[in-house]
């Protein structure tokens, strides 16, 4: 598959402008036929982006998103404004590698919402969690209490974030 940048994006669902646009972080609302809220960016708005009239590029995007290229739309929150002022990110190290006791881990895992990512990654670690609670006593008893009951964990090792630089999730769209 490689690499999608805006020359190689399937070139009769979206212009070159309309990519990065889109990469960007524009999205559409007010369309009549959507199913899905939508914000940011106006669907009008959008199309003045790229040139083309409403219904021609409301037609791409249902395009992109029918193709898998758009997986969804959502709102950026506030974590401070909500009351969560640590953000930890967990190594997890699992005594066991089975598929049953993996299974098990991310079947728990996807049911705790103070979980916001997890990654099966590669090296020391098994998995790599990113964790928001309230403060630093409220981490210690989630710790304790949740993960560390986790199926199959036997390690975790805390990272706490400082200050983050950088939260945005664009996927990079080269050549914009």
């Amino acid at each position: 598959a490689g690499l999608v940048t805006p020359w190689n994006f399937p070139s009769a669902m979206l212009t070159r402008k309309a990519a990065a646009a889109l990469a960007a972080g524009c999205t559409v609302v007010g369309h009549p036929s959507s199913e899905t809220p939508l914000s940011a960016l106006a669907l009008a708005e959008l199309a003045e982006r790229v040139a083309l009239s409403t219904s021609p590029c409301w037609r791409r995007v249902r395009r992109l998103e029918q193709a898998g290229y758009v997986t969804g739309y959502h709102a950026q929150l506030s974590a401070e404004r909500l009351g969560y002022g640590i953000t930890a990110f967990v190594s997890v190290v699992m005594g066991s590698h089975t598929q049953e006791v993996a299974r098990a881990f991310e079947a728990r895992l996807r049911d705790i919402p103070e979980v916001i990512a997890c990654h099966n990654v590669s090296g020391r670690y098994d998995f790599l969690l990113e964790v928001v609670a309230t403060d630093l006593a409220a981490y210690g008893e989630f710790a304790r209490n949740v993960l560390q009951a986790l199926p199959g964990v036997t390690e975790l090792h805390s990272s706490f974030s400082l200050k983050s630089l950088k939260a945005e999730r664009r996927l990079p769209l080269h050549g914009t």
